[in-house]
Parts: structure tokens; sequence; C-alpha cells
């Protein structure tokens, strides 16, 4: 009976070993090097309108705090009936959210300060009918609002349920007086979502 050698038996450990360890090392490589990404609803908040859908991603690869961004789309319909007469005003906004935040601390419930522009496009309808007088009016408009969201964000070790919630000043920049009593106010939101990699 022929006798097998200690290098015949670890020649075919060897080969896995050569072909399993880089295919390991990079696959961690991998994770290591992809970005922080969420996906998420938000109640009022930069969106500046009822509701909106937003994606969210770190800057830091391999991390789920530091420098980020944020782009979204909002939109929402607010209808309102005469006191008097006849018919109704119908308010209808589109938004498009941009901000630039910070999020410190790499633990699940982390501190979050951010800058939001958000671009507003407003359209309203309004009808109106009391004795034999009848109007019917549309007008649309866009302005920019911006938004100091400063808050706390609840996130997963890696991959898994997001929570934030934030308050802060928010002003219209298309007013010629930008810290004038109703172009100035207190805001907040609420935001829930999903974390990944």
């Amino acid at each position: 009976m022929k006798r097998t050698s200690i290098y015949q038996m670890l020649y075919p450990l060897l080969i896995m070993f050569l072909v399993f360890v880089p295919t390991a090392v990079q696959a961690q490589e991998k994770s290591d090097t992809s970005r922080n990404k969420n996906v998420f609803v938000e109640l009022l908040g930069s969106g500046a309108t009822i509701v909106s859908a937003n994606f969210d991603m770190r800057l830091n690869k391999g991390r789920s705090d530091g420098l980020g961004m944020r782009v979204g789309l909002g939109g929402g319909s607010i209808k309102n009936d005469y006191l008097i007469g006849e018919g109704s005003v119908t308010t209808k906004l589109i938004t498009v959210p941009l901000e630039v935040n910070y999020i410190l601390g790499e633990r699940r419930f982390a501190f979050e300060l951010g800058l939001a522009i958000t671009y507003v496009s407003i359209s309203e309808d309004s009808n109106f009918e009391i004795l034999d007088y009848y109007s019917e009016e549309f007008e649309t408009g866009n302005v920019v609002v911006s938004y100091i969201p400063v808050g706390f964000r609840l996130k997963p070790d890696k991959n898994g349920f997001m929570l934030k919630l934030n308050i802060g000043p928010m002003w219209n920049f298309s007013s010629p007086n930008l810290f004038a009593e109703e172009d100035f106010l207190l805001w907040g939101g609420l935001a829930v979502g999903y974390s990944f990699y």
C-alpha cells in the first residue's frame, strides 16, 4: 500500500486556503467601502410639506456617522371651504428637499444637524359662489425655503429600521425680508425608514 506524504495531504488544504481567503477578504473590503444609505418617509421636516419620500447617504465609506446628503420628493393637498357662500380653495404643493447633514456618533442613538434648501411649487385653485355671483381663479407660484434641522437619529448597527426626529427654524428665501415674522417659523419633522449598506 502506497503511503500518502504529509505534503500531499496539505496540498488540497493549501488550494482551498488560496481560493477562499482572498474571497473572504474581498467581501470584507467591499462591505467596508460601501456607504451607509437610508430610505425614509418624513412627515413635515425638510420636505416642507405633509409627507415626503427621501434618500440619504453618508459620504464616509463603511460608517453610519459623519457628513451626508439627502434628496427627496414631497407633496400635499389642502382643501378649505368658504364660511359664507359655496366654494372652496384647494392648495397643492410639490417639494424637492436638498440637504447636507452631519451625524455625530457611531452608536445607535446619535445627534444630527443639517441645512436644507427646499424648492416648493404651489398651485391654488379657488371657486366661490354666492347668490348670482360666481368666480373661479387658478394661481401658481414657486418659493425656496430653508430649514435647519437639529435632532436625533436612531439607526441600526448594519441594516434595519431607522427613526429620526428634528426641530429647527424655517424661513422663506423668496421674501425680501427673510426674518419677518410671517416668513420665519419654528418647524419640526418625524421620519421612519430603512438603513442599509
